[in-house]
């Protein structure tokens, strides 16, 4: 048989709940007729309030503290009101590290969200890649290829393309290469599909030299070959793509010998292929692998 034990209650307001009053055992209830909130026995002269009221106030919520991203107003009970901490239309709430978070406020019109380990919330807003953006001159005027077998241009960041154009390379020495090399990276790390075209002015006659593979695992990029006589000169372009991330960056490129009476051995290189260091680019230079360039000049351009 089930034993029924008798629960005590009682009505008071706040002043009667006091030391005057019996002792109640825990579990015991009450109500607490001006504030409309409901008592238990605690076993003492106290009581304690439940969470609940008909008044609908939350009498053990006091106050409140907030971080990671959320704001507040009126931070003492019952119940604050509780807000993102955001400021503006297209804000986003980004981590910035174990359990703290800041608002990244909204990028430019047309902007991608960009991951970049350098900024405070691990993002960034940056132009578009992969097309669409317009090229930009990086070495205003060219850059004179005199004086030195290696010419570099440097100053490339976060470009996701870069067009190389030269104009009129010429070598000190005759039948010299002229070739292109990425942050001055010498490595087996070019490899260059196509076809090489040989015209020897002498006796008139075109040769196709190869078709298909070039060169693979290569130290450089061939652009043209000059013709036996001083003044024999490369002229062509390369374009790179995925140059600003860590993957191979894919070519192509076209270059030839200028055409001049009596030359012999002019080639020109048409051609694709892929560079697979894994540094972004931040340079590119241009080369002869006979005496020093003493002619010509090489444009850089770039856009994300």
């Amino acid at each position: 048989m089930a034993v029924v034990t008798q629960i005590q209650f009682r009505r008071g307001t706040a002043a009667e709940w006091t030391s005057a009053d019996p002792t109640l055992a825990a579990g015991e209830f009450g109500w607490e007729s001006d504030t409309n909130k409901a008592k238990i026995g605690t076993g003492s002269t106290a009581w304690t309030a439940l969470a609940y009221s008909i008044s609908g106030d939350a009498g053990d919520i006091t106050g409140i503290t907030v971080s990671n991203g959320i704001a507040g107003t009126s931070l003492t009970g019952p119940v604050p009101a509780l807000t993102l901490a955001t400021t503006a239309k297209g804000d986003l709430l980004a981590g910035t590290g174990s359990n703290t978070a800041q608002a990244l406020a909204v990028g430019a019109n047309d902007t991608v969200l960009t991951a970049d380990s350098t900024a405070a919330t691990g993002m960034k807003w940056a132009a578009a890649g992969g097309g669409g953006a317009n090229y930009s001159l990086l070495n205003a005027g060219g850059t004179a290829l005199t004086g030195a077998a290696t010419i570099t241009v440097s100053g490339i960041s976060a470009a996701n393309k870069i067009m190389v154009l030269v104009a009129g390379a010429s070598a000190s020495a005759s039948n010299s290469f002229i070739f292109i090399r990425l942050n001055g990276d010498s490595s087996a790390k070019y490899s260059q599909f196509g076809a090489v075209q040989t015209y020897d002015y002498s006796t008139d006659v075109n040769n196709v030299d190869s078709e298909g593979q070039i060169t693979q695992s290569d130290n450089r990029i061939v652009l043209g070959y000059t013709a036996n006589i001083a003044s024999g000169a490369v002229s062509g372009g390369i374009t790179f793509d995925g140059c600003n991330s860590a993957g191979i960056k894919a070519y192509a490129s076209t270059g030839s010998g200028n055409g001049l009476t009596s030359r012999v051995g002019q080639k020109m290189f048409v051609s694709q292929g892929f560079y697979s260091g894994t540094s972004t680019i931040s340079s590119v230079s241009i080369s002869t692998d006979s005496g020093t360039l003493d002619a010509g000049r090489i444009y850089i351009y770039v856009t994300g």
